[in-house]
């Protein structure tokens, strides 16, 4: 879906966009979203072949031993999961930051000479690191759980902050981002507050329920 919607995202807001600044914005996102891939390839492949010229590489990139890694790195307490929840509040800092940048440069005058406007440039800036994103995490989820040896040694460094029911599927940062897509094409307060609910509410729900949390809502659940 997020795809499909893509060609559509930037301009929604700003019909009058023309089509030459469009068609830029476009080539731009697509570029870098192309070179993000390239670079990921040639890691991957890389690892590959290292990974299957010696056995050794081989044994010692085993899931197996990665799952264990992560199960003693992880650490079920307020101070972990203020780390874990503030990096999720990360993504609505960065809506917020792109939309008062685009609010201060539409202002001063200088959006208007690149054919922009305050919605088209914010919103782009948003939907490009926004994608990026979940292009980054997708790969790197996709090698861990189908050919673990190819992911490199700083993609794994990445994941070691992933909760051990994670190990099995993908990260949950992937999908909280794709579930902000249709809220694109609504006006920015609409955005902002999605946002902020999906994230912040939900970061004050656990980490109070973290802290002062005394009854569990039900048999064998660490939920409070």
């Amino acid at each position: 879906m997020a795809g499909i919607l893509f060609p559509f995202m930037i301009q929604f807001h700003s019909p009058q966009l023309a089509h030459s600044t469009l068609n830029f914005l476009w080539f731009f996102t697509s570029t870098l979203f192309l070179i993000e891939m390239g670079v990921w390839g040639v890691f991957l492949t890389y690892n590959a072949i290292i990974s299957k010229r010696n056995p050794e590489i081989m044994a010692e990139r085993d899931y197996s031993i990665y799952c264990k890694e992560v199960n003693n790195r992880w650490v079920d307490d307020f101070k972990s999961e203020f780390g874990r929840k503030f990096l999720h509040l990360l993504t609505t800092l960065i809506i917020f930051f792109f939309w008062s940048l685009g609010t201060i440069l539409d202002n001063l005058g200088f959006l208007s000479q690149l054919n922009l406007d305050q919605y088209s440039f914010s919103y782009w800036l948003i939907i490009t690191l926004g994608l990026g994103f979940v292009i980054m995490f997708q790969i790197a989820d996709l090698s861990r759980l189908n050919k673990f040896y190819i992911l490199p040694e700083w993609g794994k460094r990445w994941l070691l902050a992933m909760r051990p029911s994670e190990l099995d599927t993908f990260i949950a940062s992937t999908p909280l981002v794709l579930s902000l897509i249709p809220f694109v094409f609504a006006p920015f307060p609409i955005l902002a507050s999605v946002a902020l609910i999906t994230t912040g509410a939900d970061a004050v729900a656990c980490l109070i329920g973290k802290k002062y949390g005394t009854h569990r809502l039900k048999k064998n659940s660490n939920k409070t």
